[in-house]
This record gives structure tokens, sequence and C-alpha cells, in this order.
């Protein structure tokens, strides 16, 4: 069996994620029709980057000012959208 090399000169090309554990809760939870989910973001991404993903994955979200109706926090400490 013939397997082409691999040239020297081949660019890798990486681009690091973060899985994001996602809880929601009371009118939260009805809108997305879940308790919780995991969502990928790029990693260096904000928790507005986070916020965009769950608005186009979850569109019931989209009608609500999240950003202000949403408290965010990271390891139990809260945090600003970027």
């Amino acid at each position: 069996m013939n397997v082409p090399a691999i040239p020297r000169y081949a660019l890798l090309c990486y681009t690091p994620i973060m899985q994001v554990l996602v809880h929601f809760y009371s009118y939260f939870k009805d809108l997305t029709g879940c308790a919780e989910t995991v969502q990928t973001v790029a990693e260096g991404g904000t928790i507005s980057d986070l916020l965009r993903e769950l608005v186009t994955r979850f569109p019931k979200l989209a009608g609500m000012q999240i950003r202000h109706s949403l408290p965010s926090a990271w390891n139990t400490r809260t945090v600003p959208a970027s």
C-alpha cells in the first residue's frame, strides 16, 4: 500500500477551543428546553462570544436583553461580558 509522504513544509493549523458547561435555570430553562448544555468557544473567547453562540443555538433567547438579564460566572465568580 502506497501512502504519500507528508512534505516537510506542511503547515499544521491548530485552533484551541474551550468546552463551556452552561446551566439554565427558571425562565431560561423554559426558553432553551434544557437544564444545561455544553458550548464550544474559541480559546480566548469572551462571555459575549459565548452569549452570541447561545442565542444562535437557542433562538428564543434572541428577544431578550440577555446580557443584562443573565448573570455570568466563571468558577463561582461573577464576570463581565467582555
